[in-house]
């Protein structure tokens, strides 16, 4: 019998295949949707970074403000769980778009964060 850590293993890989599915067929929206359920079924928020990070990268062509809220949550969550490195890479590539919108403001704290 499986415990609810394995059903939600379980789960997350089936929304994985399908967010990668939904990619695939271009519908960034319903990929969106799985990742978020990733997020949903992850029972150790420090390990729903790469989740945040996908999601992100589902809606970076078409909602900038979505794309950067998901992304600090990223940030967020790889420092914590110290991996800096990866935030900060994260960080100066959402800085370089937000610099491309005109947004320097939020670009400049991005960079400061990705230093």
């Amino acid at each position: 019998m499986k415990g609810k850590q394995d059903r939600n293993d379980d789960a997350k890989d089936l929304y994985v295949k399908a967010a990668n599915c939904y990619k695939l067929a271009q519908d960034y929206n319903s990929a969106l949707e799985c990742y978020m359920e990733c997020i949903r079924c992850e029972e150790d928020e420090a390990d729903c970074a790469p989740y945040y990070r996908d999601a992100a990268n589902c809606v970076k062509e078409t909602d900038i403000d979505k794309y950067v809220s998901l992304t600090r949550k990223a940030i967020d969550l790889y420092s914590l769980s110290g991996r800096a490195s990866t935030g900060a890479g994260m960080a100066k590539e959402c800085a370089t778009l937000l610099e491309e919108s005109y947004d320097y403001e939020s670009a400049i704290e991005l960079y400061t964060k990705a230093a």
